[in-house]
């Protein structure tokens, strides 16, 4: 009986609990709104495997935030990443990549142990309008 008094002294009257949680449930719904509007959702690229390769890089544009386009590099019609690529260990691997973007450019493979000369970097330019075709055997176990 004591509790009973006790939410009823809490909460004298139910329309008066109800129109205390009102305005919090409100706020909610209207920042989630605020927060969309301003950011884009994740994008995350397709993933390609296989032991042959073509990337082609091209200009793009991409909208990161509200109202404002970024030039971007996309290979192979992504807007701004490459693809996740999948090979097994034994494998030679064959890419090529053809640059037709309008400037110079270079791609590094991240996750796989292959000869230097293969491994693109500010060393292995690509000029534009230029095919570049790297090619190793995978000896390293899976990597990211």
């Amino acid at each position: 009986m004591q509790n009973r008094r006790l939410n009823h002294m809490r909460y004298p009257d139910k329309k008066m609990r109800f129109c205390d949680k009102t305005p919090f449930i409100v706020l909610i719904t209207c920042y989630s709104g605020i927060i969309q509007s301003q950011y884009n959702s994740l994008w995350i690229p397709d993933t390609l495997s296989g032991t042959k390769f073509n990337l082609t890089l091209k200009d793009t544009f991409a909208q990161f935030r509200s109202g404002n386009q970024t030039i971007t590099a996309g290979i192979n019609q992504t807007k701004f990443w490459g693809s996740t690529l999948f090979f097994n260990k034994g494998d030679t691997i064959y890419m090529t990549v053809k640059n037709e973007l309008n400037d110079s450019t270079t791609l590094h493979w991240h996750g796989t142990h292959l000869p230097a000369v293969m491994d693109g970097g500010p060393h292995q330019v690509i000029l534009p309008g230029t095919i570049w075709q790297p090619y190793w055997k995978v000896t390293n176990n899976a990597a990211t």
